[in-house]
């Protein structure tokens, strides 16, 4: 009975630093960046424009990386998007989008968010 009550001891408190390392290794779960991305056919220039409409409440700040795998090419842009207000990135600010082109968007407490770019869709 004791030898048992040992092992059951044991087993306890075994599960007791499992668990606990679990919650320190925990990754948070980040809340979803509050932005709405549209593609348009550019007015002026060649190729597609991001649409970048921001839903936050203050301004925010991000990174938007743009890659085009196929040439090898890639360019970060820098933004602070006013609340409720819209950004563009296309041919006037350097980059026609083309398909297969990535966009990765990034901002401090928010979890991050790519798209790959198919006209088509």
């Amino acid at each position: 009975m004791k030898k048992f009550l040992s092992i059951a001891l044991f087993m306890l408190v075994s599960l007791a630093i499992v668990r606990a390392d679990d919650a320190t290794n925990a990754v948070p779960t980040l809340p979803p960046l509050p932005i709405k991305v549209t593609f348009r056919k550019a007015v002026l220039g060649s190729g597609y424009v991001l649409t970048i409409t921001s839903k936050a409440d203050d301004t925010l700040s991000l990174k938007v990386t743009l890659t085009n795998p196929t040439f090898a090419k890639q360019k970060i842009y820098d933004l602070h998007i006013d609340s409720k207000t819209v950004k563009e990135i296309g041919h006037l600010q350097g980059w026609s989008f083309a398909s297969g082109d990535t966009a990765e968007f990034y901002s401090i407490g928010y979890a991050e968010k790519k798209l790959i770019f198919n006209p088509e869709q």
